[in-house]
């Protein structure tokens, strides 16, 4: 898992709380990786507590490391060192088995306000961080990012309003599981990953889907679950960091899963220390494509600089043929004694080219101010010229054609992130469905597919939905014909609602666009905005003439 489910939310908090429980809140500063780092001191060391708010790595876990490249204070740090620095961690906690983190400070300084609590929501892309006092309910101090009415009409986050923790629905305890007890639980595995996430507590998507797996190979459910949840529960249990082949993190897990069967990884003895790896290994990543990008475009701007160079620089030689007229026109005059003059004109004058074969009639220009010597010499002087300066930026263009090869060549032999993402094939990317009409319906697993989808596969005339103010899937709606266009956006937008997080509720309000009034955020990928939309109410579903492709 990328994001720790609430399952492996709650190991990780025991191990932090043992770490930091009573330490003393030294510093507090923000990074540009949307990082908030409060510095303690707890048992004669110095650590750090960081609190990644970043939708990708959404992450809060302890460090020794200090090599954190630090934000011009903001108003979030500022507020955080009003209210914490000089402050005691009494306790951290999760909130159930929910993706939420509670830690409760002391600080003295500030007696009049009581404890304070910070709130820390590690669910994804709504990542946030939220300061409030100790009242009931308690009222926002400061919040990490701002959620108004516009962006959620549920839960309003600013400062001075009454904080509510995300909803909350009531579910069974995974350590419910480890009693010896006959469940009696029958799902068919279709249904089962959906069921697993709405009746089990810190059970997500990745979670889920490893305990399909083990009840397709024939183990039970309630066996499934116990399996996963048991080594969590025994000392010494070993948890892994999985890679790709290019060294970029994909998941951490202590168990064995079909998703990570190929990959190399890493162990360490703590979910903390495994955390830490994956984070730090994450955003070293991120750097080296982000440099890499940041060459590529000084690349593609340089190949671009010396193609405008050529072409001004072919624009700027004269044309032999050009060149030639002028020699034979500065000859013709130097023999004109002995040839026939057809015509003259205060122009010029008409003659036999005898140069040309066949002769030809040629009209040589003349300028009457100038003697017939000194028209010839003019003529010579200008294929001269022409001559020399062609020469000179032949010179020129070899020079530039040499350095844009090498340069093609560099860009050639750089390494390319994206190169590697698209030996993915399109099916690995998102998921696809074919109406009766012949209509495409794609579908979004995660951020970067629903990026893919938005900036790869839709045109923009496709349609564009998404179920509204809630976590789901983008979907793509390709018509096969503006016949039966209404029919089929239902059941595109019965598709956006069932691949959801309301999946379960009876209606669900989805979002409907054109894709040429969405635009994708550069700085968060998965994340776009909309303009023109409309609103459906449908039932989340999959219907009955829609399969997958």
């Amino acid at each position: 898992m990328k994001i720790l489910e609430g399952l492996a939310l709650r190991f990780l908090i025991e191990e932090i709380e043992k770490e930091i429980k009573g330490a003393r809140i030294q510093r507090v500063f923000t990074t540009t990786r949307k990082e908030t780092w409060l510095e303690v001191y707890s048992f004669q060391e110095e650590k750090s507590l960081v609190i990644s708010l970043h939708p990708q790595v959404s992450f809060i876990f302890t460090t020794s490391c200090r090599e954190a490249q630090k934000e011009k204070p903001d108003n979030w740090q500022q507020l955080l060192n009003k209210y914490l620095v000089g402050g005691k961690i009494i306790s951290l906690a999760q909130v159930g088995w929910d993706r939420v983190v509670r830690i409760e400070i002391k600080n003295p300084h500030l007696f009049e306000e009581g404890n304070l609590y910070l709130f820390v929501e590690l669910t994804g892309r709504n990542t946030n961080a939220i300061l409030t006092d100790q009242s009931e309910p308690p009222h926002i101090l400061g919040v990490y990012r701002r959620v108004d009415e516009e962006q959620n009409r549920f839960r309003v986050l600013l400062p001075g309003e009454k904080y509510s923790l995300p909803p909350q629905k009531d579910k069974i305890s995974p350590l419910f599981f480890l009693e010896e007890k006959d469940l009696s639980l029958s799902y068919s595995p279709e249904e089962l990953q959906y069921k697993l996430i709405q009746q089990i507590d810190g059970i997500g998507p990745f979670l889920s889907q490893v305990i399909v797996e083990k009840v397709e190979e024939g183990e039970n459910i309630q066996g499934a679950i116990k399996e996963i949840i048991s080594p969590l529960l025994q000392n010494g249990y070993k948890i892994k960091v999985f890679f790709s082949s290019s060294g970029e993190p994909q998941g951490i897990f202590w168990g064995s899963a079909t998703s990570y069967s190929s990959l190399s990884y890493k162990e360490f003895p703590s979910f903390n220390q495994a955390v830490e790896c994956f984070h730090f290994e994450w955003w070293k990543r991120q750097e080296e494509f982000i440099r890499q990008k940041i060459k590529e475009r000084r690349l593609k701007e340089e190949l671009d600089f010396l193609k405008r160079e050529r072409e001004k620089i072919e624009s700027l030689m004269k044309d032999e043929e050009e060149l030639e007229d002028l020699k034979i026109k500065g000859e013709l005059l130097k023999v004109l004694p002995g040839l026939e003059v057809i015509s003259r004109t205060e122009e010029g004058i008409m003659v036999r080219n005898i140069f040309s074969s066949p002769p030809q009639n040629i009209f040589i220009s003349l300028n009457p101010r100038l003697s017939l010597n000194q028209n010839m010499q003019n003529y010579f002087r200008l294929y001269r010229k022409g001559r020399e300066r062609n020469l000179k930026l032949r010179e020129r263009l070899k020079g530039l054609e040499e350095k844009e090869r090498r340069v093609e060549k560099i860009f050639e032999e750089e390494p390319s992130f994206e190169k590697e993402e698209d030996k993915t094939s399109v099916s690995e990317r998102a998921l696809r469905f074919k109406t009766s009409w012949g209509s495409e319906i794609w579908v979004g697993k995660n951020a970067k597919s629903n990026h893919f989808l938005v900036t790869r596969i839709a045109s923009p005339q496709d349609y564009w939905l998404h179920v509204r103010d809630l976590p789901g899937s983008h979907v793509i709606l390709k018509t096969k014909s503006r016949e039966n266009e209404e029919e089929e956006i239902q059941k595109a937008a019965q598709v956006a609602a069932y691949f959801s997080s309301v999946r379960g509720e009876s209606r669900v309000e989805v979002i409907l666009t054109q894709v040429k009034y969405v635009r994708p955020l550069p700085s968060q990928i998965g994340k776009v905005t909309y303009r023109k939309e409309k609103t459906l109410l449908v039932k989340p579903q999959l219907p009955g003439d829609v399969s997958p492709w």
